[in-house]
């Protein structure tokens, strides 16, 4: 944790005020964009993810499925980003909250987006949603999360059925 300096307060404005429960939807959204954009120009990857998180939470409650799908592939980006560069994201966390996640953390939030978005592809685009949970599998088999290995092989087993190839 560190001291707060003059160039921290608009991401911490931004990330305030798209929290206030009286605004309206597109209020947020749009605080939540320009705090996405500040973290991008930061260069804070972990802040970048968490701006995503917000977005999503807001589209998936709003049935916004375009604007939901956009950004779980954004997050996908973001998450591989921070799990193959690992310690610049860490370094360039700026909070005063708490302390940075674990690699592995980052790890299992990429498996978990990776399922989301092929639950949302599965019927349009077979074959990048088995890529994906194929890929999502591997991290769960590997932290021993044996429930989500087996809701990824159900899932395959019915792209296999739908597609013809079992």
């Amino acid at each position: 944790m560190r001291k707060i300096g003059i160039d921290d307060l608009p991401g911490i404005i931004f990330s305030t005020l798209m929290k206030m429960p009286f605004l309206k939807p597109e209020v947020k959204e749009h605080y939540a964009l320009k705090g996405l954009e500040y973290a991008q120009e930061k260069g804070d990857v972990i802040h970048q993810l968490a701006r995503l998180v917000d977005l999503e939470k807001m589209y998936k409650q709003n049935k916004n499925t375009h604007k939901y799908t956009r950004i779980l592939f954004q997050q996908e980006k973001v998450l591989i980003n921070i799990c193959n560069n690992f310690k610049s994201a860490k370094r360039n966390f700026k909070t005063y909250t708490r302390e940075n996640n674990q690699l592995s953390h980052y790890e299992m939030e990429l498996a978990k987006t990776r399922v989301d978005i092929a639950k949302v592809i599965l019927k349009s685009n077979p074959n990048l949603a088995k890529t994906l949970l194929e890929k999502s599998g591997k991290i769960f088999e590997r932290e021993n999360r044996q429930k989500e290995v087996d809701f990824i092989n159900l899932l395959l087993e019915q792209i296999s059925i739908k597609t013809g190839n079992l």
